[in-house]
């Protein structure tokens, strides 16, 4: 994050680009809930190179059995 409040992210093409500058006010509104006052208060989304470390798998669904009665 940039000292001046601006998490800048960094997507791979323009589609993550515009997609993620549409949900930027609920994003921006989901982090400063989580982190307060450290959180951004604004989001810069560029097309840019994506870290082979930032990306964080999926985890599997979790399976729920129902009880049969």
């Amino acid at each position: 994050m940039a000292r001046d409040g601006v998490l800048v992210v960094h997507a791979v093409d323009a589609a993550w680009t515009h997609a993620i500058t549409l949900e930027r006010r609920t994003i921006l509104r989901r982090l400063a809930e989580q982190l307060g006052d450290a959180a951004p208060t604004e989001l810069r989304v560029e097309i840019g190179p994506i870290s082979v470390a930032a990306v964080v798998e999926e985890p599997a669904p979790i399976q729920i059995r129902s009880e049969e009665h």
